[in-house]
């Protein structure tokens, strides 16, 4: 026994379909919400994710107070603020490698890049190397400008040119 009743059935009594003209309904996007940018880069977006994922897991993670707010310790959670963050890029740097190392990433290795400015000065992140390539990881970016993420996850040359920008200074690659 069939469980659909004739008028229900899609087929004609010559075997073939019958003709039906159904509306659906559509939805008119504004001009502004399509977007001509390329998709976002999924490497980037796992990347980001593993950053803030050692970020939660290490947050209490202690370390030397370089900052002109001169505490004992600050903990890696505390450095989104840009008062804590300035000058204790080498120090944060160093203890999350010890500490997280290039598992806590889902990478193949961690280590550290340097910056420098041509007029003096020092800057310090993590350098990750996964499947994918090299990127960075700063958790001391903030101390340049507050308006950048915390954790600041880029590729090598996109972190150089945020920091300038966002320094008013130019920053060349330590390859020592």
């Amino acid at each position: 026994m069939s469980t659909f009743t004739e008028a229900s059935h899609p087929r004609a009594d010559t075997g073939r379909f019958t003709p039906a003209a159904h509306t659906e309904p559509s939805l008119a996007l504004p001009a502004a919400a399509i977007s001509t940018e390329p998709a976002p880069d999924l490497h980037l977006a796992r990347r980001y994710e593993a950053a803030s994922w050692v970020l939660a897991d290490y947050s209490d993670l202690e370390i030397m107070d370089h900052s002109p707010a001169r505490q004992t310790t600050v903990t890696l959670g505390q450095l989104g603020d840009p008062r804590l963050a300035l000058g204790n890029c080498w120090a944060a740097t160093n203890e999350v490698i010890e500490e997280a190392g290039a598992s806590a990433f889902g990478a193949e290795w961690v280590d550290e890049i340097t910056i420098s400015r041509k007029i003096g000065g020092q800057h310090v992140a993590i350098l990750v190397a996964d499947a994918d390539g090299m990127y960075v990881v700063d958790y001391t970016a903030r101390q340049f400008s507050p308006d950048l993420p915390f954790p600041y996850v880029a590729g090598v040359k996109d972190w150089m040119e945020s920091v300038a920008k966002a320094s008013g200074h130019t920053w060349i690659l330590d390859e020592d």
